[in-house]
């Protein structure tokens, strides 16, 4: 669903599905036609990926393909423009370090934090 909104975003000629013009406004965003809704959809998806990467709760040979299924998320929810979706994101980064910290463990999960950060900021600046 990301990758349909991200295709939408780069081809959007003002109407839902590129065929049917929106009567009451709204600003549609991958199948929703109000962009904050797809962004409210997206901060359930995010932090699932994002534990399973920090914590390393997959096989090693999948990481990448989480990785890949945790930023396209990610960048769709910054191209939404949704201010609601986007403070909660940094909120569910906050707390996600918090708890990170709170546990006191090895530098390792620490360090994939990071990495997801920047990976996520490379991927939303290419985008956008």
């Amino acid at each position: 669903m990301s990758v349909f909104a991200i295709l939408q975003h780069f081809t959007f000629n003002g109407k839902l599905y590129w065929v049917r013009e929106i009567q009451f406004g709204g600003i549609p965003f991958g199948p929703y036609v109000n962009r904050n809704h797809f962004a409210g959809l997206v901060e359930l998806l995010i932090p699932p990926g994002l534990a399973i990467l920090i914590l390393r709760a997959e096989r090693r040979d999948q990481l990448p393909l989480v990785a890949l299924f945790t930023l396209f998320p990610i960048g769709a929810l910054f191209l939404s423009a949704s201010r609601g979706g986007i403070i909660s994101f940094l909120g569910e980064i906050g707390l996600l370090a918090f708890l990170i910290l709170f546990r006191r463990r090895e530098g390792r999960e620490l360090a994939a934090a990071g990495l997801v950060v920047v990976l996520a900021i490379a991927f939303v600046s290419w985008l956008g």
